[in-house]
Protein backbone atom coordinates (compact mmCIF):
# COMPACT_ATOMS: atom_id res chain seq x y z
CA UNK A 1 0.00 0.00 0.00
CA UNK A 2 1.16 3.39 -0.71
CA UNK A 3 -0.05 6.71 1.01
CA UNK A 4 0.86 10.62 0.76
CA UNK A 5 3.65 11.63 4.11
CA UNK A 6 0.18 13.57 5.18
CA UNK A 7 -1.99 10.42 4.99
CA UNK A 8 0.73 8.19 7.20
CA UNK A 9 0.48 10.22 9.95
CA UNK A 10 -2.88 10.19 10.27
CA UNK A 11 -3.44 6.56 9.63
CA UNK A 12 -6.07 4.47 11.39
CA UNK A 13 -4.59 2.18 14.18
CA UNK A 14 -6.23 -0.90 12.03
CA UNK A 15 -3.43 -0.28 9.55
CA UNK A 16 -0.92 -1.18 12.14
CA UNK A 17 -2.09 -4.77 12.66
CA UNK A 18 0.27 -5.24 9.82
CA UNK A 19 4.15 -4.21 9.65
CA UNK A 20 4.22 -0.96 8.04
CA UNK A 21 7.09 1.08 6.50
CA UNK A 22 7.72 4.65 5.99
CA UNK A 23 10.23 5.31 3.05
CA UNK A 24 11.49 8.50 1.63
CA UNK A 25 13.06 9.87 -1.01
CA UNK A 26 16.79 10.97 -0.33
CA UNK A 27 16.72 13.24 -3.24
CA UNK A 28 14.18 15.54 -5.28
CA UNK A 29 13.19 14.74 -8.86
CA UNK A 30 15.32 17.95 -10.13
CA UNK A 31 18.45 16.24 -8.41
CA UNK A 32 17.65 13.01 -10.41
CA UNK A 33 17.53 14.47 -13.82
CA UNK A 34 20.38 16.28 -13.59
CA UNK A 35 21.74 13.20 -12.56
CA UNK A 36 20.77 11.69 -16.01
CA UNK A 37 17.40 11.23 -17.36
CA UNK A 38 17.18 7.20 -16.67
CA UNK A 39 18.24 7.25 -13.03
CA UNK A 40 16.53 5.75 -10.42
CA UNK A 41 15.70 8.35 -7.12
CA UNK A 42 17.36 6.42 -3.76
CA UNK A 43 14.50 5.63 -0.98
CA UNK A 44 15.17 5.07 2.20
CA UNK A 45 13.44 3.26 5.05
CA UNK A 46 12.98 6.01 7.93
CA UNK A 47 10.38 4.31 9.62
CA UNK A 48 8.55 1.34 10.96
CA UNK A 49 5.16 0.21 13.03
CA UNK A 50 4.05 -2.40 13.64
CA UNK A 51 1.53 -3.80 16.47
CA UNK A 52 4.09 -3.96 19.55
CA UNK A 53 5.63 -0.46 18.28
CA UNK A 54 2.62 1.75 17.71
CA UNK A 55 0.34 3.32 20.25
CA UNK A 56 -2.41 5.57 20.08
CA UNK A 57 -1.05 8.83 18.92
CA UNK A 58 2.27 7.56 17.98
CA UNK A 59 1.85 7.45 14.50
CA UNK A 60 3.55 11.01 14.40
CA UNK A 61 7.31 11.58 14.57
CA UNK A 62 7.50 12.79 17.81
CA UNK A 63 9.28 9.95 19.89
CA UNK A 64 6.72 8.29 22.74
CA UNK A 65 8.06 7.79 26.20
CA UNK A 66 6.80 4.16 28.72
CA UNK A 67 7.97 4.13 32.24
CA UNK A 68 6.71 1.20 34.74
CA UNK A 69 7.79 1.11 38.42
CA UNK A 70 7.32 -1.90 40.49
CA UNK A 71 7.69 -2.66 44.43
CA UNK A 72 9.52 -4.62 45.68
CA UNK A 73 9.48 -5.57 49.45
CA UNK A 74 11.58 -8.30 50.61
CA UNK A 75 11.58 -9.68 54.05
CA UNK A 76 14.11 -10.83 55.61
Amino acid sequence: MLVAIGSFLKLDSGIVKYKVGRIEQLETSDQAKARGANTIIPRKLVQVLTPSTASEGNLGPDPVHLLAIKEVCYLS
